[in-house]
């Protein structure tokens, strides 16, 4: 299927185990710019390297608290 997202940036929270996992690795395969985040750093290395995809880009915190995504 063919959603027309070549080229288009994505983010994703909750993305390093999960639903949010699976959907980063739907997302990975239609060649598109992907954030993922998760409050645990380690997680989104382990989620980074699992999905291996080179436009993947990681950033850890709580997006609640304005203080830990800066």
């Amino acid at each position: 299927m063919n959603l027309k997202l070549k080229n288009k940036k994505i983010v994703i929270t909750g993305a390093s185990k999960g639903i949010g996992f699976e959907i980063a690795k739907s997302f990975s395969n239609h060649n598109t710019s992907l954030f993922i985040n998760s409050r645990n750093l380690r997680n989104l290395h382990k989620a980074k390297k699992k999905i291996n995809d080179k436009n993947l880009s990681i950033f850890p915190g709580d997006l609640t608290n304005i203080l830990e995504t800066k």
